[in-house]
């Protein structure tokens, strides 16, 4: 037979269909409604039986699942994101699982296994969590028949890590399982160290499957199994739960129109993708990881392979007041004893010093924001760290002492001066003059430490780009205050003559859903205050993104016109600190903080005179799960990093929604800003272009309250009590729409890869990322797809309080794999190939003729 004939059948079934290679887009994400038992086991002791094999479970064949003899275990991409199934494994402990235990696993799976007993024999309840992954992983678990044990086991690459504990664990049924279905097919095999059938009469263990049809798939259709209780009288309910749209029948159309129009050009990811360094009162996360080697390597393995940000704040704000060049961590530690700045000496003990920090840069490739301590200063005779007041109290005005002064100068230029030495001026990307010097000096007092400080700096690195500490007011005493603090600054560093040497000022921003730091809100109202404490500005790409409460214009504005005012008409905006939320809410490690924190730092980063962003909270938050402790996720700040250790310290290290959104930024943070506009005013529209990709994102602000609770307004924020209901207000009409993209002329669909990036696709507003039970943290990862277009419209569905970067690069033969019958290799299947086909086959009409593609 031919083999060139089986190509002409896939040529015109190809041109049939369409000519273009294709990408399957993922069904619209469902929400999911209450569960239903599907039916009921009893513990009698034994597992139901199936076909004389008493490891088949009667109860899932006669409610639809179909069972194999093969020991299929592949598993691939499974639905994330709400929380209620995790598996947590451990590749390096060969041991019997006890209960209530947690082992890290890497690669990007967990588990938690609790204990409950029935019939005074032990049952786990197992929840699993199947996560994306891009390797080849399996998961299984494995019942001993013979001894009523079990075990887990995952595979990576075909080798299997398994998974034992000390003490054996006995079963009576088989343990509850929990999974979120979102393939055709949901495999798992348990076995123990090979992939082999196991259901034969002397070999113990079991495998299936449960084949879904494609129908039930694209439904949402999830399954739940779970042990109930710790009495002798229960039983294991199975249960399925039925699917909802999230998206109305007819859903309106919003247009997004996007010009070829630059509005901001020179946009560099590592200035909008950037994070505070941790600051680390008692909280020993950083250090622990610097002093064990494999949680370091764990650590840069993550960074390397999951984690955007490249630009760190260091020491990341109040924490420079303990950075002293030159004094030994033992001297710092005595110092911190005596009185002075006022921190407990573990304090100390948790830095990152110097050097430390920029072995890491190296390590993992990063740049910094290096913060210069304008605050304090210390005495070697004394041996004490003082403020640079006279007094040494810090506090407001005072006077300069001007001794100290000059030694703290000297402590920064024999910084710069190590920094040539190691050949690490390539890892500063900027210097920053202190921090929030407003509350400790006079305008005055910090223009002239600042200014001693840059002379210092600039003789050692003439080109160093330094920053200096400024202040905005938003309303009130506040702004009048601040202003005139950031205008005096400025007037007195021109006059000190550093005008040329100032390449930008800084601002902080934090805004909060909660009235005080001790109530809460929920994660609705969050997500309206969020997305609305500072209303969308329809100039926002011309720079003015935000409105003030009290004045027509800006701050971003009001702040380019004190520069321009007062000499510093170049010197560039750093947001060195922003936030939005993170003061105890109890959903501010969710989707809701995650959105509302894209949605702040998409607009800025659009924003001309606004040069860099940088996310302040935790870069980490972690705890240790031991039998002396176990440290929950709850503390101050919205947190970039999650990190867990059991009690053998086996480092874990994953992803929050915030660093799955940096993930976003760090994409769409590059080359020019496009004027784009969107037709709905709860639509935030962001496009850029960098060479000859074009990358827009698109945020749906628009979302309907899923109960009463959501629009409650006890808990609401005073700064703005109606935006919840404004937010359902304008929500009622519809909450998911059908976008109609329309980009510049001239681009043609057919001739790029379209990438979609989306996050809050698949949860809910309340979906929490942390699991303050059990001291868990469960990935909600950004997902990814391929959509197709026409001309230069692309269609596609919203989903409510969701976000989505399309990227769109050249169809190139280099990011796209040939179909068989593209014989002409230019990324299609057209006539063009058919045509190809009929001239090799004229050329090509006898056996094993010499250069052709046909045999005979």
């Amino acid at each position: 037979m031919h083999k060139i004939k089986n190509i002409f059948f896939i040529i015109i079934a190809a041109i049939c269909i369409g000519g273009n290679i294709s990408y399957a887009a993922d069904e619209h994400a469902p929400v999911y409604g209450s569960w239903t038992p599907i039916f009921t086991d009893n513990f009698d002791g034994s597992p139901t039986a199936y076909n004389g094999d008493s490891n088949f479970d009667a109860g899932l064949v006669s409610n639809g699942w179909q069972f194999s003899s093969g020991a299929n275990a592949a598993v691939s991409t499974k639905r994330t994101g709400d929380g209620r199934v995790q598996i947590i494994c451990n590749p390096n402990i060969y041991a019997w699982l006890t209960t209530d235990q947690y082992f890290p696993c890497d690669i990007d799976t967990e588990f938690f296994v609790k204990q409950c007993d029935t019939d005074q024999i032990n049952q786990l309840f197992q929840r699993i969590r199947l996560m994306d992954s891009t390797g080849d992983y399996q998961m299984g678990v494995f019942f001993r028949r013979s001894d009523k044990l079990f075990q887990f086991f995952v595979t990576e690459g075909g080798v299997t890590r398994q998974i034992f504990a000390q003490t054996p664990m006995a079963y009576t049924n088989v343990p509850s399982i929990s999974i979120i279905v979102s393939k055709k097919t949901i495999d798992v095999c348990f076995n123990r160290t090979t992939r082999a059938d196991l259901n034969g009469p002397t070999t113990p263990g079991y495998s299936y499957a449960h084949n879904i049809p494609e129908s039930v798939i694209n439904a949402g259709f999830r399954l739940q199994l779970f042990c109930k209780g710790d009495s002798s009288a229960q039983t294991t309910t199975y249960y399925e739960e039925a699917a909802v749209s999230r998206r109305p029948a007819s859903a309106s159309t919003v247009n997004i129109n996007v010009s070829s129009q630059v509005v901001k050009s020179g946009l560099d990811s590592n200035d909008y993708c950037a994070i505070n360094w941790e600051a680390m009162a008692s909280r020993p996360h950083l250090r622990t990881i610097f002093n064990n080697p494999s949680h370091y390597e764990a650590f840069k393995t993550f960074l390397d392979s999951e984690y955007p940000v490249k630009t760190f704040r260091y020491p990341g704000g109040v924490d420079v007041l303990w950075l002293h060049f030159g004094v030994s961590d033992s001297s710092l530690q005595t110092a911190a004893q005596k009185q002075g700045a006022g921190y407990a000496p573990d304090y100390i003990n948790n830095l990152i010093n110097i050097e430390e920090f920029f072995q890491f840069l190296v390590d993992s490739n990063s740049q910094c924001i290096l913060q210069v301590n304008s605050l304090t200063w210390f005495d070697t005779i004394a041996n004490e760290i003082k403020w640079l007041n006279a007094d040494g109290s810090g506090n407001f005005g005072g006077t300069l002492n001007t001794t100290a002064l000059a030694a703290a100068a000297d402590a920064v230029e024999d910084m710069a001066q190590w920094i040539v030495s190691n050949n690490y001026q390539s890892r500063v990307r900027y210097w920053e003059i202190g921090n929030e010097d407003y509350f400790v000096f006079t305008a005055s007092q910090y223009a002239t430490v600042a200014s001693a400080m840059i002379n210092k700096i600039k003789g050692v690195l003439p080109s160093a780009k330094i920053i200096v500490t400024n202040q905005i007011g938003a309303e009130g005493s506040e702004a009048a205050w601040r202003n005139a603090w950031t205008t005096t600054v400025n007037q007195d560093l021109v006059t000190l003559g550093q005008a040329n040497n100032i390449f930008g000022v800084t601002h902080h921003n934090y805004t909060f859903a909660i009235k005080d730091y001790s109530s809460d809100a929920p994660a609705y109202q969050e997500f309206a205050a969020y997305t609305s404490f500072w209303p969308n500005d329809p100039d926002r790409q011309t720079g003015a993104y935000y409105d003030s409460f009290s004045n027509t214009t800006t701050l971003i504005g009001k702040h380019l016109d004190i520069l321009s005012a007062t000499g510093l008409g170049n010197a560039k905006l750093f947001w060195t600190e922003f936030r939005q939320g993170g003061m105890l809410e109890k959903h501010n490690k969710a989707i809701s903080g995650a959105l509302g924190n894209l949605h702040l730092n998409a607009g800025l980063l659009t924003a001309n005179g606004l040069n860099c962003t940088v996310f302040h909270g935790g870069l980490f938050h972690a705890n240790y799960v031991s039998q002396a402790q176990s440290l929950p996720f709850d503390g101050w700040g919205f947190n970039s990093i999650y990190y867990q250790a059991d009690e053998d310290m086996t480092p874990r290290i994953v992803s929050s929604p915030l660093s799955e959104v940096q993930k976003i930024l760090s994409k769409l943070a590059n080359g020019d800003v496009l004027q784009s506009t969107a037709s709905k005013s709860r639509i935030l529209s962001v496009a850029t272009k960098q060479n000859e990709t074009l990358r827009v994102l698109v945020m749906n602000e628009y979302a309907k309250p899923d109960n009463d609770s959501d629009t409650a307004s006890t808990l609401w924020s005073i700064l703005v009590s109606d935006e919840m209901t404004s937010l359902a207000s304008d929500s009622a009409s519809g909450d998911a729409f059908d976008l109609l993209l329309n980009l510049p002329s001239g681009i043609n669909l057919e001739s790029y890869v379209v990438k979609a990036y989306k996050f809050g696709d698949l949860e809910r507003l309340h979906t929490d990322s942390v699991d303050t039970v059990h001291y868990t943290h469960h990935e909600i990862k950004l997902q990814e797809e391929y959509v197709q277009g026409t001309g230069s419209t692309l269609e596609y569905k919203l989903t409510p309080s969701s976000a989505v970067l399309f990227e769109l690069s050249p169809l190139t033969c280099e990011n796209v794999q040939h179909l068989a019958a593209d014989l002409n290799k230019d990324c299609r299947i057209d006539f063009a190939d058919l045509a190809e086909f009929a001239s090799d086959w004229l050329k090509c009409n006898k056996p094993n003729q010499q250069g052709c593609t046909n045999t005979w």
